[in-house]
């Protein structure tokens, strides 16, 4: 062990008469959590080590294929990124073995939002929610909506709303197309194809009367 409060043997306690440093043992402080390695205003250019540990319990460390591991030795391990302007508000990712989050902001109304680059998908078809029963998204803001492979919702032209496949209640006889109550929610009307002749039609309540007019 090279205790840094004694002159190494052979070598000034600054090292500046050594052209190289080879040290075959441990280099350890002689006071724990006190001494620092590097100050504020004098890096080290480069560091080169297998892991880094922050502490007993966390580390980082090169995994398999060259990526950067954030390791923790709980079993329930969580991850902060923290600005150091700011003490309040930070990316939290937790790997946990219950059902509590995985990914979070603090605060929950964090006002900068999250830029996604890419696209972004479940790890398995089918099997996650987007909000939860008890938990819904405000306001959802897309071109188009995919239900599945055939049937899709798209708002990309301004005032329209096109949809792919069938529009088609729950259950037979029990739904409305617009809304019964103080004030009133209807539709004007409706653009119907004849099946025969080809032609459309609009198809309106006129003084009581359903009537249809062609329009090609």
């Amino acid at each position: 062990m090279i205790d840094f409060k004694k002159k190494a043997g052979g070598a000034t306690i600054a090292l500046d008469n050594l052209a190289s440093v080879a040290i075959n043992t441990s280099l350890l402080p002689a006071t724990d959590s006190v001494i620092d390695l590097g100050s504020s205003t004098k890096y080290f250019a480069n560091a080169y080590t297998d892991k880094l540990y922050i502490s007993n319990y966390s580390w980082l460390e090169l995994r398999a294929n060259n990526r950067l591991g954030f390791v923790s030795s709980y079993a329930q391990a969580v991850f902060q990124f923290h600005s150091s302007t700011s003490s309040t508000e930070y990316l939290q990712i937790s790997v946990l073995t219950d059902t509590n989050d995985c990914i979070s902001w603090n605060p929950v109304n964090l006002s900068k939002g999250t830029k996604i680059r890419y696209d972004f998908w479940p790890s398995s078809d089918s099997s996650y929610n987007l909000g939860t029963s008890l938990r819904y998204w405000l306001n959802t803001y897309t071109d188009k909506l995919y239900l599945n492979a055939t049937a899709t919702l798209d708002g990309a032209t301004a005032g329209h709303i096109k949809f792919t496949g069938d529009l088609v209640p729950a259950t037979d006889d029990t739904e409305y197309i617009g809304e019964i109550g103080s004030p009133f929610k209807a539709i004007k009307g409706l653009i119907i194809k004849d099946t025969t002749d080809g032609k459309h039609y609009k198809v309106e309540v006129i003084n009581g009367t359903v009537t249809a007019t062609a329009l090609d």
